[in-house]
C-alpha cells in the first residue's frame, strides 16, 4: 500500500489499512473454520472486496 500510494511505509494512514486488512482476513478464516462454507482463499476473498 505504501508503495502504491507513495508514502513512507511508517505512514499512519497505510499502518491501519493493513492493519484492517489483516483483522478482516483473520475473522474470515476465523467464521470459515467455523462454517466449513466455501473454500478459505473463496472467504478471503469475498471478505476484503467487501473492504475496497
Amino acid at each position: 500500500m505504501a508503495g502504491r500510494d507513495g508514502v513512507s511505509e511508517d505512514d499512519l494512514d497505510v499502518r491501519v489499512r493493513c492493519a484492517v486488512f489483516a483483522a478482516a482476513a483473520d475473522a474470515a478464516l476465523t467464521w470459515w473454520a467455523q462454517h466449513g462454507e466455501g473454500g478459505p482463499a473463496e472467504v478471503v476473498d469475498r471478505v476484503l472486496a467487501g473492504l475496497a
